[in-house]
């Protein structure tokens, strides 16, 4: 799967896009989409989330930009944001 994409639940769809179905889909989200501010908050709630390594590994894996998630980090409480560095330190190390 490309790196802009991500599979959604329509029922758990954006707010101003209420949808009926519960049925997944593919959705192509470009960069643009990703560099609006409520995405990136939206990023910054899952950083503050991850309680372990593991936890951020997985969330790496989803299709979100590098990029976002450097933005993202910039909004996070001091502490949370160095315990998240170090694990993308030891996460880059294996990699």
């Amino acid at each position: 799967m490309e790196n802009n994409f991500l599979i959604k639940n329509e029922a758990t769809s954006r707010k101003n896009k209420p949808e009926e179905s519960t049925e997944n889909r593919v959705v192509d989200y470009t960069t643009e989409d990703w560099n609006k501010p409520e995405e990136i908050e939206n990023v910054v709630s899952l950083l503050a989330s991850c309680e372990s390594l593991e936890m951020l590994a997985e969330l790496r894996e989803c299709a979100i930009p590098p990029a976002v998630f450097k933005a993202a980090a910039k909004s996070l409480e001091a502490g949370k944001r160095q315990q998240i560095k170090e694990w993308v330190l030891m996460l880059n190390q294996v990699a």
